[in-house]
């Protein structure tokens, strides 16, 4: 090994042991069961565990539901059902997220190398991403797609460059097909990456057809189910139309912790309003979640300006979340709103654009990858309720390129102040 590559193993292991550190579960032994906490995650991994299907995602039993992507909840279960008790479960989950962000720093100096950046862009990325003390989520899916987002970003960009071999290909497609039953939201990036693969010649057509259909195959299952349960066709969720309804009303602000606090979000959501959750039960989620869209529909044709403030405010929050501080600050809780990483964020954005701009002149493939998650994947929480938790799959790629951009400045002035100065040329008078 290289004296090279053993620096790049230290340092990688420095920021496993620093990450470790800085996220180390804590064991509660006051965990409620799941099924007793509110969230949907937790209620239908409850419902798995109890054998009764993947359904009740809210207090009040409704029965079979699509209101999340099954994967997580999945796993959820598997962890409830093979250990002793609520606080055991719990313990463990936080470890498989501490696990899976360790994961996820490590990768980022690898794919940063990968993609011509340079190994230690990637290493001031992770640094950084620590000292802002970026989120933990342990009761929601976020943490595990960005980990798995970012290894299938290794392979997109390989895509665009040259021909799969098979092995390579099956993982890649076997890697997508997850992603969508983890976080349907990736279903864009997807078609936007497939759209790149289908314009560029480095893929023969039966290698472009198997990334586009092997996806689909290991989600049709899913899909067959629900068309089964619920006699209407849908992609993976059936959440869509709720998710509307709460985010965009009369009484709505961008963000999620906001109409939390205001008790906005209480008068509209089946996991705070009985009367919301046994107005599902009665007519069943699927029809439930069309009924609020319908609703939610007619308001925004009612209420424009009032729908494009919040839009126009959530787009913000999600790139700039420091200009919203004066709204945000009525949140008290760190994990709810934190101004120092609503500030990490806005100026790793500044940085971000100025990286990509270096990223289109000097490698035009890498620009491709980062731009097709920086642009297809958040426009559904542009909708949507604001929430920080929601930028974690992606905060990867504006991490590189911002980082990538401050190092090439700060290169640049170091090479030019250590340039020895031209000799002046003078005459005798």
């Amino acid at each position: 090994m290289t004296r090279r590559r053993i620096i790049h193993v230290a340092v990688l292991i420095a920021i496993s042991v620093a990450t470790v550190l800085l996220y180390f579960p804590k064991y509660d032994p006051t965990v409620q069961p799941v099924g007793e906490v509110g969230y949907e995650s937790l209620s239908i991994a409850d419902s798995l565990v109890k054998g009764q299907g993947f359904a009740n995602p809210f207090p009040v039993p409704t029965g079979p539901s699509a209101h999340l992507a099954p994967l997580f909840p999945a796993m959820i279960a598997f962890v409830g059902a093979h250990t002793l008790d609520a606080p055991s479960a719990d313990y463990v989950l936080q470890w498989l997220a501490v696990i899976a962000m360790t994961i996820e720093l490590c990768l980022m100096p690898l794919l940063a190398e990968h993609m011509g950046m340079g190994f230690f862009a990637g290493v001031v990325g992770s640094v950084v991403w620590l000292l802002a003390r970026i989120q933990l989520e342990t009761v929601w899916e976020q943490t595990f797609a960005a980990v798995l987002i970012t290894a299938i970003s290794f392979l997109m960009y390989d895509g665009l460059r040259k021909q799969f071999v098979w092995p390579r290909l099956l993982l890649c497609a076997g890697l997508w097909g997850v992603s969508l039953l983890l976080s349907p939201v990736t279903l864009l990036p997807w078609i936007a990456w497939l759209c790149l693969i289908y314009l560029r010649r480095e893929q023969r057509l039966k290698q472009k057809l198997a990334l586009t259909l092997l996806p689909f195959l290991i989600v049709a299952p899913w899909i067959v189910r629900n068309y089964r349960v619920f006699h209407h066709l849908f992609f993976v969720r059936d959440n869509l139309g709720l998710e509307l309804r709460v985010g965009n009303n009369s009484c709505a602000s961008f963000s999620f912790e906001i109409n939390v606090f205001t008790d906005c979000y209480t008068q509209f959501h089946p996991n705070d309003n009985p009367e919301e959750n046994q107005r599902m039960a009665a007519v069943g989620e699927y029809a439930y979640d069309q009924e609020q869209m319908r609703i939610t529909k007619a308001w925004i044709a009612n209420s424009p300006r009032q729908f494009a403030k919040l839009t126009g405010k959530r787009i913000v929050a999600f790139w700039m979340p420091a200009f919203l501080r004066s709204e945000q600050k009525i949140l008290t809780d760190d994990y709810e709103y934190s101004p120092k990483r609503d500030l990490f964020v806005s100026a790793l954005s500044l940085a971000t654009f100025c990286g990509l701009f270096v990223l289109w002149r000097k490698n035009r493939d890498a620009f491709l990858i980062f731009i097709v998650w920086l642009v297809a994947y958040p426009g559904i929480y542009y909708v949507v309720q604001y929430n920080e938790r929601y930028r974690l799959p992606v905060l990867w790629a504006m991490t590189l390129p911002g980082c990538y951009s401050v190092i090439t400045v700060a290169t640049a002035i170091w090479e030019r102040t250590r340039r020895p100065a031209a000799p002046s040329l003078t005459t005798d008078q």
